[in-house]
């Protein structure tokens, strides 16, 4: 006769936070300012977090949710983000490859309030937005904009 024993109280998953500069001030890939300070916060405010997803895939597979942004701050510099990974496979795997250096770059979806005001050298400002969602990806269109690793 095999006797098997098992435990109906989940596993408490610690250290899946990752604090990452969300964005910067830097003129991105697409020639383009998003300024922190116009940074709103307004669903992170409604719903208490946002999605953090692999790549922008909002309409992806649920694995495509790697966790959620509980943390938002932001400054004239920066607005940065604390996020925590889910307990599944490829969020496990993403995380695993922050940790490592792989993978360190991070991009913001996000809702331009106004479509933005072009300089005289073509780029455009955009004073004013809604953080929508933060996605893990191999290269952000902000060059400033990545997993701090500690």
């Amino acid at each position: 006769m095999q006797v098997r024993s098992f435990s109906l109280t989940p596993t408490l998953i610690t250290n899946r936070r990752v604090k990452f500069v969300a964005n910067t001030a830097a003129v991105d890939s697409y020639g383009t300012i998003i300024v922190p300070r116009g940074c709103r916060l307004d669903r992170f405010k409604a719903a208490g977090s946002l999605p953090l997803l692999w790549a922008h895939k909002r309409d992806g597979e649920p694995d495509d949710v790697l966790g959620r942004v509980v943390e938002v701050e932001v400054t004239d510099d920066a607005v940065t983000c604390i996020a925590e990974f889910e307990a599944h496979a490829k969020a496990t795997q993403v995380l695993d490859r922050i940790r490592r250096g792989v993978i360190r770059g991070c991009s913001i979806g996000f809702s331009a309030t106004n479509p933005g005001k072009p300089r005289p050298d073509g780029v455009v400002v955009v004073d004013e937005w809604q953080l929508v969602e933060l996605s893990v990806v191999p290269c952000g269109a902000n060059p400033f904009a990545m997993a701090i690793r500690s």
